[in-house]
């Protein structure tokens, strides 16, 4: 649910901020941030879509129980699930958000959600927890 959820905001922001004419600006923030429209090359399909899949079946197979696994599967998922949409459908990855600090990179929703899935993901391995030792 939370996968469809993502993705429907991920797919819904690219809509709308694709009909922008390519290469147009808006300011949302000036001057550091602005939501403006790229396409990103990226790798080859084959490769991308060889290596998102290989990874979601990986995490699942590896990560799927327990309800904090469920939301970071959720985010990863969506966040693959977004950017191959748009390898499949349009040859490249459509990216519209613009941080002007420090040469950051332009990037979309599907690239926050996979680095919120990252960040999750990181710190449930690193949280001090019950954890079962092998004997």
């Amino acid at each position: 649910m939370i996968t469809v959820l993502l993705l429907i905001i991920d797919v819904a922001s690219k809509y709308f901020f694709y009909d922008l004419q390519f290469g147009k600006e808006i300011a949302v923030i000036d001057p550091s941030f602005n939501l403006g429209i790229a396409r990103s090359m990226g790798l080859p399909l084959i490769i991308t879509i060889v290596i998102s899949l290989v990874a979601l079946v990986l995490f699942f197979v590896i990560y799927y129980r327990g309800y904090i696994n469920i939301i970071i599967a959720g985010f990863l998922i969506a966040g693959a699930l977004g950017n191959l949409m748009d390898r499949l459908w349009f040859g490249g990855v459509r990216d519209f958000i613009n941080i002007r600090i420090w040469d950051f990179p332009i990037f979309n929703i599907a690239d926050v959600f996979l680095n919120i899935g990252i960040i999750l993901f990181i710190i449930k391995e690193i949280w001090p927890g019950k954890k079962k030792l092998k004997t």
